[in-house]
């Protein structure tokens, strides 16, 4: 989940830009493996918090998600606990109206060299978030995934890595030009800046109980959208399965010097 739309900073963005238009064949990508630490927030007494017999059920299933990629992801060690209440709900700041300040200060627990998660009980909004994870981009200064406890072992966790690894939701709309068209125009400078995700209205409320999409919404040009209701990036409410080859090839522009 990203409500905060984050820019890509500039030079990033023309190196991806010239990056995808070059069109590499698929296949070329070298396998890489991504150490992760997990960590599990529990009440100051020690209460609460995931079990930690889900840790490598969670990241086996974060790695089937993966599996199309060419990036798998690997255990450091038995999972921390950390004892502290403050961080077992975590807290909505009242004046960004975001998890930023609290996760930055969690992520004060993060060890180097990995990509660390950190398994909360919930989010706080008020009343209580539905929201079930929450992840930084890599241009951001902390550098963390927060996920629930009840969503450690879902796609949600796969969701949440492309955030960490740079990738948008396929609907976004409030960076560069804006609203991808569904023609693909303007793929490179709007929407997700990836072209080969189509056009995307925001799937949260228009997939059916056969994840089928049934909006009517149009693109400003008039065309109607055609979403897929399948990229892990999306909002379908379905059991979201893939990534795009272009989704791929913008996570290992970004992926730091984590693979083993």
């Amino acid at each position: 989940m990203r409500l905060d739309s984050d820019p890509t900073p500039q030079k990033d963005h023309d190196a991806l830009v010239e990056l995808l238009k070059a069109d590499m064949p698929e296949g070329n990508l070298p396998p890489k493996v991504i150490p992760v630490k997990v960590h599990i927030i529990r009440e100051d007494d020690g209460s609460g918090g995931m079990s930690p017999d889900l840790v490598i059920p969670g990241i086996d299933t974060l790695n089937a998600f993966f599996a199309q990629t060419n990036l798998q992801f690997s255990l450091c060690g038995g999972p921390n606990f950390i004892d502290n209440s403050d961080f077992y709900v975590v807290a909505n700041d009242p004046v960004s109206q975001g998890y930023g300040p609290a996760l930055s200060e969690m992520a004060q627990n993060n060890e180097p060299d990995v990509v660390n998660i950190f398994v909360v009980d919930s989010f706080s909004s008020p009343p209580p978030s539905i929201f079930a994870g929450w992840a930084s981009f890599p241009w951001n200064q902390s550098q963390y995934i927060a996920i629930r406890h009840d969503f450690f072992d879902t796609f949600t966790l796969a969701h949440e890595m492309g955030h960490f690894l740079g990738l948008y939701h396929t609907h976004e709309d409030l960076l560069g030009d804006g609203k991808e068209y569904v023609n693909g125009s303007n793929c490179l400078s709007a929407g997700d800046f990836l072209c080969d995700t189509p056009a995307d209205p925001n799937l949260l409320y228009y997939t059916d109980d056969n994840c089928q999409y049934v909006g009517t919404l149009t693109d400003p040009l008039g065309d109607a959208y055609q979403p897929d209701v399948e990229n892990i990036m999306s909002y379908s409410g379905c059991v979201e399965t893939l990534f795009s080859p272009q989704q791929t090839r913008r996570m290992n522009y970004y992926l730091p010097d984590l693979h083993e």
